[in-house]
């Protein structure tokens, strides 16, 4: 059926072009018109589906596009949002750096902390060998001791915390009567102030600061708020908890007595 269809087809076409009489060629073109217009039913939807072909990849081809381009616009906005996150959380420690001339004071990021542990609670922190940190420095988040570097390797350092028994500082009360050293108890944002005059009057909620003595913590650093006392045998112990929760903070510095220029 469709052979003799297209022959037809091709015979009144061929009869469009050739010297025939007039006769003939009415005819033709009159038998020619269901044929057209079934050809052009035919290949309408032939068309409709070639356009709609065409018109999907060129869709699927800008889709592509947008997506890259989505997707790098992603990218630059995490990596602003990040740098202004950092900036904002890092103002108040830039102007505390200013205050005190810490100029050569390295700043580093908290990578990782142990703050549960039973045996020791320590931090380790971006900033090692190559940014000139060192054994005995103190790391510091504004006014607040955070603990002391230990270890340091070559990109990050090791810190105990001032929660951990080996983390010990030379201390005295911000009135300046009470004297003693400060030393964890492996208990979160806790510390203890001992070798304290059992005797002494203690103000609860009293600041106690670093004093400086034996130059392995700078002077002046807070360590803690009295919380509570309660004596030994010997001495008195006070109860401390730090202005800042270590869980909480993201930065700090690590500073010695050299960068205390004009502290």
């Amino acid at each position: 059926m469709l052979k003799k269809f297209l022959i037809f087809t091709a015979l009144a076409i061929s009869f469009m072009y050739l010297p025939i009489p007039p006769a003939v060629t009415h005819a033709v073109h009159t038998a020619m018109y269901p044929v057209l217009v079934s050809a052009n039913f035919c290949a309408r939807p032939l068309r409709w589906m070639g356009q709609r072909w065409a018109d999907a990849h060129a869709n699927a081809s800008r889709f592509a596009g947008l997506r890259e381009e989505n997707e790098y616009l992603k990218f630059q906005n995490a990596k602003l949002t990040a740098s202004l996150d950092f900036q904002n959380r890092s103002q108040e420690l830039f102007d505390f750096q200013r205050r005190y001339d810490l100029k050569n004071a390295p700043q580093a990021r908290i990578l990782s902390r142990c703050l549960t542990d039973k045996c020791e609670h320590s931090l380790l922190v971006s900033g090692g060998k190559n940014k000139g940190v060192s054994p005995g420095m103190t790391a510091v988040y504004k006014f607040q001791i955070i603990g002391k570097v230990v270890q340091v390797f070559d990109h990050y350092c090791k810190v105990l915390a001032i929660s951990d028994p080996g983390c010990k500082i030379s201390a005295h009360t911000a009135t300046g009567l009470l004297n003693g050293i400060t030393e964890g108890q492996c208990i979160k944002n806790q510390c203890v102030m001992r070798h304290v005059d059992k005797h002494a009057n203690v103000m609860l909620g009293d600041i106690v600061l670093s004093s400086g003595s034996g130059l392995v913590v700078p002077e002046g650093f807070c360590i803690g708020k009295i919380e509570s006392k309660h004596d030994d045998l010997t001495e008195g112990i006070l109860t401390l908890t730090p202005l800042i929760d270590l869980e909480s903070i993201e930065i700090c510095s690590l500073i010695d007595h050299e960068s205390l220029r004009g502290f």
